[in-house]
């Protein structure tokens, strides 16, 4: 019997193993969705995917419109410059997705050079609001809430 349930155990455990997915990098373009073992930084092209073969696949930013790279999601979006949006974009990492509402942050650089983050909320590819001293722990109570 101790046998037959320590059989038994080791099958679901390894049927456990088995069973767990793989989340791998992606490029989201025009055309549909690439998927990569690998995803890194390039120097003539934004993005480069490395598929389980080693083939590499060039992105260039222009073409590109969210990837996600060893976990984090980005996804391009306006510039956003004074609270208003401004003509350009450039990628924002993904925080929190809630009831349609998105918190993406962002490195700028002020005046000085100083590297400063900063936090928006979009609803869809809408700007809704930048985040600052004002709204942020309301916005930190909004995201961080997960019943609906």
């Amino acid at each position: 019997m101790k046998k037959i349930l320590l059989v038994a155990l080791i099958a679901i455990m390894t049927i456990g193993m088995n069973a767990s997915v793989s989340n791998p990098d992606y490029v989201v373009t025009e055309d549909g969705v690439s998927y990569f073992n690998k995803i890194k930084y390039g120097f003539s092209n934004y993005l480069i995917g490395v598929n389980e073969v080693g083939v590499k696949i060039k992105f260039k930013r222009e073409n590109i419109t969210s990837y996600k790279k060893n976990g984090e999601v980005f996804v391009k979006k306006q510039f956003i410059k004074n609270g208003k949006p401004c003509k350009g974009c450039y990628f924002m990492k993904l925080i929190k997705t809630r009831h349609g509402f998105s918190l993406y942050t962002s490195m700028c650089y002020d005046i000085s050079g100083d590297n400063e983050k900063k936090c928006f909320v979009f609803k869809g590819k809408e700007f809704v609001l930048e985040v600052n001293e004002k709204n942020r722990l309301q916005m930190i109570n909004f995201f961080s809430k997960t019943y609906n």
